[in-house]
């Protein structure tokens, strides 16, 4: 699975969002001090908030002197680097080449490959960089990728 978790974890974007329950009395509060993306009522006393986090401070203190608000930030630390997302996903690719190339490549990705020839058993494992058997040594006969293409293997 050529680390496509450090891939996810590293290329996330800044901003997040927040869901939570409230009682319909507690949201009048929250909508002046939060900035909300959707409400979704739940039933007639409770609702689903998803509100934004992260959001630059600045567009916090034009939104508040603007609108004579008091919107409030908590911003929470996310650790992205899209450096090593980058060299993960390109690692992942150039290891793919060899199966792509092989002649009987259907569909690869950067931890999968479908492949018409039954594959090396050396290639086949738990340990990091390996491929894991996920028909558990049975074969695909027909399939649709994309639900257009007729593959036949």
């Amino acid at each position: 699975m050529h680390l496509n978790q450090l891939y996810g974890i590293f290329g996330r974007k800044h901003d997040l969002l927040e869901t939570i329950i409230i009682y319909i009395e507690d949201l009048e509060e929250l909508i002046a001090t939060k900035v909300i993306k959707s409400i979704v009522p739940v039933n007639d006393k409770i609702i689903t908030l998803l509100m934004h986090k992260n959001i630059k401070d600045e567009l916090i203190l034009d939104l508040n002197s603007e609108l004579d608000i008091n919107l409030s930030n908590n911003y929470s630390l996310v650790k992205a680097n899209v450096a090593i997302s980058s060299a993960a996903m390109a690692y992942a690719r150039i290891h793919m080449i060899s199966f792509k190339t092989e002649g009987s490549c259907v569909y690869t990705d950067t931890d999968s490959v479908f492949s018409g020839n039954k594959l090396n058993g050396k290639f086949i494992g738990s340990e990091l960089g390996l491929l894991k058997d996920e028909l558990n040594g049975l074969s695909i006969k027909e399939g649709y990728l994309w639900g257009i293409t007729k593959i036949w293997v």
